[in-house]
């Protein structure tokens, strides 16, 4: 059998409060993907990618004294950049979490600086001046972020949680604590060094309504339905259990995350309007590239394993678009747009 699971496999349960667990050993499909390359870029490590009106966004953390970068799908080149590097207003050091809104506002989150920043695009799809971004500070501690809105936020802490998410409005300051808290800690860590562990990049739905958190130092998802604020959480194929070793600082407990059996969802990942596409590093040591793979794992929204899909080269980010059957990635080696069919 492909699950052992708590409950039956088909639509997620409108009970308020409710998990489920699953887990499984193998995805049903495999696909291998060649990547074709489309254009080169200077070397740029990035960990968002996504496509509006057929450019391509991408946050850098290397190009330059721009933050966020706009890639012509028809020109085949650069055309425009955004927010410069920096702790002055509107401007920011790390961009960590990036995306865009239904409305055309681009956003970002910095969590070196604990400070969200959006501008709105013109309606032929280059930035607004300057003095048309807006930006909220954040409590400290905040790790990653996807905007709902432009009023509210959810976010994930490495430290310090009381939820495994909270929701952030922007006009009142609220923070709310979201779906209970991490449970089987092994014998010998503290609660902030399990937090940590099951801490990982948050990705958002389309629609706004569903959550994906991908633990980046487990083998293991966690779905939030955050209208009836039920979750699903799945672990596999490899069902590893890392030895993870405490490490107490003032700042708290965190853990040593470069053991042999460790696995990891990296920071790229995508939500469609059907599917949790999330990238995957089987790498075990910082020095075999953990920050960028080759593995795409696919579910449903229930949960359900759908496929592996396998890439002929190492990517850092990418975008996929169910309609045009593809998919686009960036290379962390030498900065490559390339472009693959699904």
């Amino acid at each position: 059998m492909l699950f052992i699971a708590s409950s039956a496999c088909g639509q997620a349960s409108n009970n308020k409060g409710e998990s489920r667990n699953l887990t499984f050993n193998r995805f049903p499909q495999e696909q291998r993907v060649e990547l074709q390359k489309i254009s080169s870029l200077p070397h740029t490590l990035a960990f968002n990618l996504f496509e509006h009106d057929n450019r391509l966004y991408f946050n850098s953390f290397e190009t330059g004294q721009r933050l966020l970068y706009v890639y012509d799908l028809q020109q085949r080149a650069l055309v425009d950049s955004m927010f410069r590097r920096g702790t002055n207003e509107c401007e920011a050091l790390l961009p960590f979490s990036a995306g865009i809104l239904p409305n055309q506002i681009v956003w970002f989150f910095d969590p070196m600086l604990a400070r969200v920043t959006r501008q709105q695009l013109m309606s032929d799809n280059r930035q607004q001046k300057a003095n048309m971004c807006k930006q909220y500070e954040l409590p400290q501690g905040y790790k990653y972020l996807q905007l709902a809105d432009t009023n509210t936020a959810y976010a994930v802490k490495d430290i310090q949680m009381k939820g495994k998410i909270s929701r952030i409005n922007f006009q009142t300051g609220a923070e709310t604590p979201l779906f209970g808290t991490f449970q089987n800690k092994p014998a010998g860590l503290s609660e902030a060094a399990w937090h940590n562990a099951n801490t990982g990049a948050l990705h958002f739905s389309p629609s706004k309504q569903i959550a994906v958190l991908a633990k980046t130092s487990l083998d293991e998802i966690e779905i939030f339905d955050l209208r009836h604020e039920t979750s699903i959480t799945v672990k596999g194929p490899e069902q590893l259990k890392p030895s993870f070793k405490q490490i107490s600082t003032p700042d708290g407990d965190f853990l040593d995350l470069t053991k042999e059996n460790r696995r990891a969802y990296l920071l790229s990942g995508q939500l469609t309007d059907h599917y949790i596409y999330l990238l995957y590093s089987t790498a075990f040591e910082m020095t075999d590239g953990v920050d960028y793979g080759n593995i795409i794992h696919v579910f449903d929204y229930n949960g359900n394993p759908v496929k592996k899909i396998t890439l002929s080269a190492k990517i850092s980010a990418f975008y996929i678009s169910e309609k045009a059957k593809s998919i686009y990635s960036i290379s962390p080696v030498d900065g490559t747009i390339s472009k693959g069919a699904l």
